[in-house]
């Protein structure tokens, strides 16, 4: 009798992690938002295009905060993240992820002052200044120490969550002297208006773009439909809509991803950022 209710037991639990492993969705990560309602716009519209087209339900989580989403990020918790070309590479090496698609732009940075800081005009006038960014590893404020070659004579940064209009609201609010953007927010989000109210005093070098890059689970067909839907579906195109307007303004639709693009810039992460 025991050794029936064992094996009933065992059997149980087997059809238990079997049934958890046959019920598990595909995860598509989202970096801290400014509230719930911003990432469903911002971010459903190609989530649920991509969960339809592939047939296979997928689950968006938004994380808390940015050591949560890196740490996700890092133990491959999501199956689809869209993720700078440094995070992009990392994944290649070390997890076996492949980017399908990417903004077309360059990926460039740049630090601003308020127009009328008549003592902030040159790289040099940063140091031992505050400057707002996105939080490490972000791969502007990599770019960005690019400029400083002393690590004894380099701005400090102060972090701050929600993207580059909360980073240019910390400048405007006083938390710090300058704000590191991404081009795209400054040159195509802004107006001219608001732009006069700035001035730039560095721009980093460009990279490839950002890329929409996916984890082994993700099948091979899947990966071709998302890649043909994506850079030529009328539909596809329409859904990447609003990411497009946060990360390349002037970007039609997405277009194909070449690993090659990627490859050996996971250096920029591991050899400037803890814990990589």
């Amino acid at each position: 009798m025991r050794k029936s209710l064992t094996g009933l037991i065992l059997l149980l639990v087997a059809s238990g992690v079997f049934l958890e492993h046959a019920d598990a969705q595909l995860t598509f990560g989202v970096p801290p938002q400014k509230n719930t309602r911003t990432a469903l716009i911002t971010y459903s519209p190609l989530i649920d295009y991509i969960g339809r087209v592939i047939g296979e339900p997928i689950d968006m989580k938004v994380a808390t905060g940015w050591f949560e989403y890196m740490e996700a990020i890092k133990s491959g918790a999501y199956d689809f993240v869209i993720a700078e070309p440094h995070i992009v590479g990392w994944l290649i090496d070390n997890l076996d992820y492949e980017p399908l698609v990417k903004f077309p732009s360059l990926l460039k940075y740049v630090a601003v002052a308020p127009a009328d800081a008549i003592d902030i005009n040159q790289p040099a006038d940063l140091v031992k200044r505050i400057v707002c960014s996105r939080p490490p590893p972000s791969l502007g404020i990599l770019l960005f120490f690019e400029t400083y070659e002393n690590p004894l004579q380099q701005p400090s940064l102060k972090s701050v969550n929600g993207g580059d209009i909360n980073v240019l609201s910390g400048l405007y609010s006083g938390d710090c002297d300058a704000a590191l953007l991404s081009s795209t927010f400054y040159f195509d989000v802004l107006n001219p208006s608001q732009r006069s109210l700035l001035k730039p005093v560095i721009e980093t070098r460009g990279m490839v773009n950002e890329a929409l890059t996916v984890s082994p689970d993700v099948s091979f067909d899947a990966r071709d439909i998302i890649i043909r839907d994506l850079t030529s579906s009328p539909a596809g195109i329409a859904a990447t809509e609003k990411i497009r307007e946060l990360s390349d303004l002037q970007a039609r639709s997405m277009v194909r991803a070449n690993m090659l693009e990627y490859s050996g810039l996971a250096d920029l992460l591991t050899d400037q950022s803890f814990g990589w």
